[in-house]
C-alpha cells in the first residue's frame, strides 16, 4: 500500500494546521529563503526546477480523504506542505496542475482544509467553478514577506506582487470565504506592521510564525519583539474597528449574545453607552448602542431635536433614519445569530436612578431592610396576574444569572411586577412586560430567543469610577450562558510543541533536585507557563 498523502504536520508546518497534503514534487515560485530543500536534502535549484504532481497524488488523496471522513476527523488540512498550490509553472503546463481536482476531493468528503499561497490571484480562478464560497470548511490564505516590491522580488522571484495578493484576499472576503495572512519569514518588521494596519479589515486571521529564517532578526530578540508588537496591534485594531461609525454604532460578534443600549445618551441613562460597548468588546458579541437620541420625557417626539425613545419600538419605527439605523440592524443581527447559533441571548442595558431603585427594593422581601445594597434588577416579562409572555426562562437563565451577578458583587433581584412612582409622579415598571418596548418586541419563544432587561443603578455600578468594572463582571456572568462557536465543530486545540519541549527539560532539571522543593517549584512553573 502506498504511503499516506495526508499526513500529520511537524515543525514549522504545524503552526498552520495539524494535517497537510503535498501535491507537487517541487515549487517553481523560487523563494530564496525556502527551508524545504534543506529538509529534503536536495539543492534549491533541483527543488525549484523539478516541478510536477506527486505520483498518483489524486488517487491517494481520494483514499486518505475517504478514510478521514469515515473516522469523522475534523482536523484542518494544509494545502500544500512543501510547495505552493498555485505555482506559475501550471500556466505553461495545464495538465500537471491538479489543485482544482484536489479541492473537489476534499469537498466531496466534507473535510476542513485551507490554502496558503504566494500566488493568490491564480487561486481566485477556483472560487466560482468550485463554489468555494458555499463551503464553510475552507479558508484562504496568502503569505506576505514585505511591503517593498523590490525586496519581495529579490526574495520571491516568481511570486505575485503584493497588490495581487491583497486583491485576492479581498475577493475571497467578498465571497464570504474566511481569509488569513501569514508572516514568517519577514524581511522588515516595520513593513509588516504597516501592512497589518492598512489591510486589517479584509483579513479574518493573522498568523505570525514562531521562528524567522533571518539571523539578524532572530538576534537581539528582534523577532520576539515583532511578534509582541504585531499581537498588540491586532488586538488594538480589533477593538477599534469592530464598531461602525455614526450616531448608533453597531458591531458584529462571535457568539450568540446581542447587547442593546437604547438610552445611551449622556443625559438619559448615564454611562450605559460606554458600559454596553465595553461589555460587547469583552464578550466579542453583537451590539447596537445609541448615543444620540434622548427620551422625550413627556414632550413630543422630534427627529430634528433627537427626541426619540428608541426603547419604544413604534417611536423608532416612525422615522426612516432611526428605523434603518436601529431597528433594521437589530432584526438583521437577530436573524443572523439564530441562523448561525440556533439561539440568541439579548441583553437590554438600562440605567435606574438611585432613588427609584430604593423604592423598588422596598417591594422585594430580600432588600426591604437593606435597600442601599440592591444594585441591579432584571425583568423578563412578568405581570401581576401572572398571565404574561415571559421573554426568558426563569429557572434556566434569570435565577442563575442573578446568583452569578451577586457572586461578582452586583447584588441583584428579579424586578417586581408592581410599579413605583418617581419624583415627577410617573408610574414606572421594570419587569419588561410592556408590548411597546424592545424586550417584548424582540421576544419570540418559538425561535429560541431569550431576552432580559437589566436595570443598573448609578451609584457604585455605572458611575464614572465603576462602570468599567461592572461591564467586566457582567461579561464574566454572561459568558456562562453564551454560545461562543457556530454550528461547525471547533478545531481541536493543537499543542505548542516548542513550549512542550522547553517545559520537559525545565521540569526534568527541577526534579533532579530535592523532591519537596521540586514539587513546589514545578507547580509554580506550570502555573506561570
Amino acid at each position: 500500500m502506498e504511503d499516506l498523502i495526508i499526513k500529520e504536520t511537524t515543525g514549522i508546518f504545524r503552526e498552520f494546521a495539524p494535517l497537510g497534503v503535498e501535491l507537487y514534487r517541487g515549487c517553481s515560485v523560487g523563494c530564496t529563503y525556502c527551508p524545504v530543500p534543506a529538509i529534503k536534502g536536495i539543492t534549491p535549484e533541483t527543488f525549484h526546477k523539478n516541478n510536477g504532481p506527486v505520483e498518483n497524488a489524486l488517487s491517494r488523496l481520494e483514499r486518505d480523504a475517504k478514510l478521514l471522513s469515515k473516522r469523522k476527523d475534523n482536523r484542518k488540512i494544509l494545502m500544500c506542505l512543501y510547495s505552493d498550490p498555485y505555482q506559475p509553472f501550471h500556466l505553461d503546463n495545464e495538465k500537471d496542475f491538479i489543485t482544482p481536482q484536489a479541492i473537489k476531493i476534499l469537498k466531496k468528503y466534507g473535510l476542513r482544509f485551507t490554502i496558503l499561497t504566494r500566488n493568490g490571484h491564480l487561486g481566485t480562478n477556483d472560487f466560482n467553478p468550485l463554489k468555494l464560497n458555499e463551503y464553510k470548511r475552507f479558508s484562504y490564505g496568502t503569505s506576505v514577506l514585505c511591503v517593498d516590491e523590490k525586496d519581495a522580488f529579490e526574495k520571491e522571484p516568481r511570486a505575485e506582487p503584493l497588490d495581487l495578493k491583497t486583491s485576492a484576499i479581498e475577493m475571497a472576503q467578498l465571497k464570504q470565504i474566511k481569509t488569513w495572512v501569514s508572516f514568517g519569514p519577514v524581511v522588515d518588521p516595520k513593513q509588516a506592521l504597516e501592512f497589518i494596519e492598512k489591510h486589517y479589515e479584509i483579513v479574518d486571521e493573522w498568523k505570525i510564525g514562531k521562528i524567522n529564517y533571518y539571523p539578524e532578526l532572530v538576534a537581539n530578540d528582534v523577532w520576539v519583539k515583532f511578534r509582541e508588537e504585531a499581537s498588540a496591534l491586532i488586538k488594538k485594531l480589533k477593538t477599534e474597528r469592530a464598531w461602525t461609525k455614526g450616531d448608533i454604532p453597531t458591531r458584529k460578534g462571535n457568539c450568540n449574545v446581542l447587547v442593546i443600549a437604547p438610552h445611551g445618551h449622556k443625559e438619559d441613562d448615564e454611562n450605559t453607552y460606554q458600559l454596553a460597548r465595553s461589555l460587547a468588546d469583552n464578550l466579542d458579541c453583537y451590539a447596537i448602542v445609541n448615543q444620540k437620541y434622548r427620551k422625550p420625557d413627556g414632550k413630543g417626539i422630534s427627529l430634528r431635536d433627537c427626541l426619540v425613545d428608541l426603547n419604544i419600538w413604534r417611536q423608532a419605527q416612525r422615522f426612516r433614519k432611526t428605523k434603518n439605523e436601529f431597528l433594521v440592524p437589530i432584526q438583521k443581527f437577530k436573524n443572523e445569530i439564530i441562523a448561525r447559533y440556533k439561539s440568541i441571548l439579548i441583553l437590554h442595558i438600562h440605567g435606574i436612578g438611585n432613588s427609584n431603585i430604593k423604592q423598588v427594593a422596598e417591594l422585594i422581601d430580600d432588600f426591604k431592610k437593606r435597600p442601599n445594597e440592591l444594585r441591579a434588577i432584571i425583568g423578563y416579562g412578568q405581570r401581576e396576574n401572572g398571565n404574561s409572555r415571559h421573554t426568558a426562562s426563569k429557572d434556566k437563565l434569570v435565577t442563575p444569572f442573578i446568583k452569578y451577578l451577586s457572586d461578582f458583587g452586583i447584588s441583584s433581584a428579579t424586578a417586581p411586577v408592581q410599579h413605583i412612582t418617581d419624583d415627577k409622579g410617573n408610574k414606572k415598571w421594570y419587569c419588561g412586560n410592556d408590548k411597546k418596548r424592545l424586550n417584548q418586541y424582540l421576544c419570540e419563544p418559538k425561535a429560541n430567543v431569550q431576552s432580559i432587561q437589566i436595570e443598573l443603578r448609578k451609584e457604585g455600578v455605572r458611575d464614572n469610577s465603576s462602570w468599567k468594572s461592572t461591564a467586566d463582571n457582567l461579561a464574566s456572568v454572561t459568558r456562562r450562558f453564551a454560545i461562543p462557536l457556530g454550528p461547525e465543530l471547533p478545531e481541536k486545540q493543537e499543542a505548542d510543541f516548542e513550549l512542550a519541549e522547553q517545559a520537559y527539560f525545565r521540569l526534568k532539571d527541577i526534579f533532579n533536585r530535592h523532591y519537596e522543593n521540586a514539587l513546589l517549584e514545578a507547580g509554580e512553573y506550570i502555573f506561570n507557563t
